[in-house]
């Protein structure tokens, strides 16, 4: 068994939001499918994000083995627009603003 695949979670994403003070005040699981083919509210929404009191959103998406596939994080102003975004993949690549949000070191 692969030691990074979470039991349950596979072919899956995994959304936690957090306010400003770091409280979890969200946490959704879907279908990759679903996320890559429909909205959601947390993602593209900055009204649902202000209502919820979204800050931060850690995201991580599972294959179908049960791996993250993909790790992803997003910050939010007061009004609940994207401030900065960044993920990093499984094979070790980074993009966006990773480095930002998670240290040199990431």
């Amino acid at each position: 068994m692969n030691p990074s695949a979470k039991v349950g979670l596979r072919d899956t994403v995994e959304l936690i939001g957090y306010s400003a003070v770091g409280a979890e005040v969200f946490r959704h699981t879907l279908s990759r499918y679903d996320y890559y083919e429909s909205i959601h509210p947390v993602i593209d929404e900055n009204r649902f994000r202000l209502e919820q009191g979204i800050a931060r959103l850690l995201g991580k998406i599972y294959d179908d083995a049960g791996s993250v596939e993909q790790e992803f994080e997003n910050t939010y102003s007061e009004s609940g627009a994207l401030s900065l975004s960044g993920a990093r993949f499984s094979d070790g690549t980074i993009n966006g603003d990773w480095k930002a949000l998670r240290g040199a070191d990431a």
